[in-house]
């Protein structure tokens, strides 16, 4: 490519300098204005210059010509891609506003069912709590009162052996007390007795 460029380069000026020569050779011959000589040069130089311009930067203006041309198709292609899209698009956001009251009315009666079950969730669980700690209470009230029982059970006992004690001691005299005395190491002699061999 370089060499083309100076190959034009070379015969642009050629084709500059020879009429502008064959002009001065004409003023030296004596001649005066434009003879048919130098119109034919001059027309031959323009010839040859646009013929060289032609031939060396044709190819290259040509495929600038043809990719500026295929470059400029290909980006209304993709304009028109992109026109198209944004119809669809448009198509679609016009479809979704014109079904937007449907949507939010859909919305809140979802939103509702959710409340809806979300309550009645929380309402079960908590009778599940209200009745595992009503169990939990019934049993604590029935460990409580079998031991009250038991407490009110031995408290009574003590109670009675006690009431006993003192009415025994109330109604016992010294002679009683005696012979009950006498009476206990005499059975505790008999069985001293009946233990040992004969």
């Amino acid at each position: 490519m370089i060499g083309k460029i100076k190959i034009l380069v070379v015969l642009t000026t050629v084709s500059l300098v020879l009429p502008e020569s064959l002009w001065a050779a004409a003023e030296e011959a004596g001649h005066e204005g434009w003879g048919w000589l130098e119109t034919i040069g001059r027309w031959f130089n323009l010839a040859l210059l646009f013929g060289v311009i032609f031939h060396f930067a044709g190819t290259p203006i040509k495929q600038f010509f043809r990719d500026r041309r295929r470059g400029i198709q290909d980006q209304l292609q993709a304009a028109e891609k992109a026109r198209e899209a944004a119809q669809a698009r448009l198509a679609t956001i016009e479809g979704r506003l014109s079904n937007l009251d449907d949507e939010i009315a859909q919305l809140r009666e979802d939103s509702r069912q959710q409340a809806e079950s979300e309550r009645l969730r929380i309402l079960e669980q908590a009778q599940s709590e209200a009745d595992k700690i009503l169990a939990m209470a019934e049993r604590e009230i029935t460990t409580m009162s079998q031991s009250a029982r038991k407490d009110l059970k031995a408290y009574a006992s003590r109670l009675a052996v006690q009431l006993a004690e003192d009415r025994i001691r109330q109604e016992l005299t010294p002679d009683d007390e005696a012979r009950m005395i006498g009476d206990f190491f005499t059975r505790l002699g008999q069985k001293s007795g009946e233990g040992r061999p004969s």
